[in-house]
């Protein structure tokens, strides 16, 4: 499916935090759209072909190392950005998710949503 727009999917169990990024896309004119978890994040990036991923880590069912497996691995793609939502203390995360493909690191908290935004147009190159 070609990308149409630049479209960010937010895989993350955190409805606060999900709920805050889609606002300040939504307010910085992107597309957003929200998966509660990794089963749904998998269906989602099937689905719309997103053009950058923001992956929170620790998540029920499915962790976020899980998820980017499957993409990386499984399913193949590598250009994909995925970008894993972390917390402070999570070094072993970091290491393992780097080895899995993630193009990049968010520690929830250190960044305002307006930063994040940043980021995304960064990698994004817009």
């Amino acid at each position: 499916m070609p990308k149409l727009e630049t479209q960010v999917l937010i895989i993350d169990d955190d409805e606060m935090n999900a709920l805050t990024l889609l606002d300040r896309f939504k307010y910085e004119e992107m597309s957003a759209i929200h998966a509660k978890d990794g089963a749904e994040g998998l269906d989602f990036y099937k689905k719309f072909s997103p053009s950058l991923i923001l992956l929170d880590q620790i998540m029920p069912g499915m962790s976020g190392i899980e998820v980017l497996h499957k993409i990386r691995h499984d399913i193949g793609d590598t250009g994909t950005p995925i970008v894993m939502l972390t917390a402070l203390g999570q070094d072993d995360i970091m290491v393992n998710a780097d080895k899995e493909g993630a193009s990049g690191f968010i520690i929830k908290g250190k960044l305002s949503p307006q930063e994040v935004v940043e980021k995304v147009r960064t990698i994004l190159s817009i």
